[in-house]
């Protein structure tokens, strides 16, 4: 077994991948099916809480769950550092892109 941190990043690598690129809405469905696969991974309540409404709400609108947890603002957590490592490797040759797609994920 192993953590969510693990898991979401897992999830990143294989979507980039996959897509040859950063696909959101992609990320969101791998997300939510990695949770509900092993949700005893660690997450926090709060990423847990952001995973059933982009499943209940359908992925309409994949920012709206986490921009009303945080108000707009961001969570401050350690999960962004997690998150970025696989963009960091796929973009490692076009400084933009890598920036911009490390500000969406």
């Amino acid at each position: 077994m192993y953590t969510d941190d693990t898991a979401m990043t897992k999830c990143i690598s294989e979507s980039l991948i996959d897509k040859q690129g950063l696909d959101c809405k992609d990320l969101a469905k791998r997300f939510v099916k990695e949770y509900f696969k092993q949700p005893k991974r660690g997450y926090g309540s709060g990423v847990v809480e952001v995973f059933y409404k982009l499943k209940n709400e359908k992925y309409e609108d994949i920012w709206r769950p986490a921009k009303q947890q945080f108000n707009n603002g961001g969570s401050f957590g350690n999960g962004g550092a997690m998150r970025v490592a696989p963009i960091a490797l796929f973009y490692r040759d076009n400084y933009d892109k890598m920036v911009e797609a490390a500000r969406q994920v």
